[in-house]
């Protein structure tokens, strides 16, 4: 994001790489979900957990760029990284059916409806408004879908 901010060529590695993207609001939800059940049932809960996207919403990095170049409505400029770099994964997943099945938390958010939080609170932040109040305003809207 700073990089579009600033209008740069972003350096891509690895466009056809697919990661667990997702808004910081679903993973929190998750924390939160657990803490409430650390509180009430004490140790039981204690343990290794994931939060992460659903399976049929993980998608390579070259779909992010391009939903966000919609997004933002102008152009990202990038520049596929051809240097050497440590190996990478192609594919990375986060295991959460014990999240699932255990805590019953599941994502709130698409990843399109995450890029789209994240849009709007950059494109704020870029006009220098109160950013408190659009992530309490963010923060709303999530606890909406829960």
């Amino acid at each position: 994001m700073r990089g579009i901010l600033n209008n740069e060529i972003i350096k891509v590695r690895n466009p056809n790489s697919t990661r667990p993207w997702q808004h910081v609001l679903d993973p929190l939800n998750g924390y939160l979900t657990l803490a409430e059940k650390l509180w009430s049932s004490g140790s039981q809960f204690s343990e290794g957990w994931n939060f992460g996207p659903l399976e049929n919403d993980e998608k390579p990095v070259k779909w992010i760029i391009k939903k966000l170049t919609e997004q933002w409505s102008q152009e990202i400029r990038t520049d596929i990284d051809n240097s050497v770099n440590p190996y990478e994964e192609n594919h990375l997943r986060l295991n959460c059916i014990k999240a699932n099945s255990i805590l019953g938390w599941m994502p709130k958010l698409k990843l399109e409806q995450g890029l789209e939080l994240i849009t709007e609170w950059y494109k704020q932040y870029e006009q220098n408004n109160n950013m408190r109040e659009i992530t309490e305003q963010q923060i709303e809207k999530f606890q909406k879908l829960l």
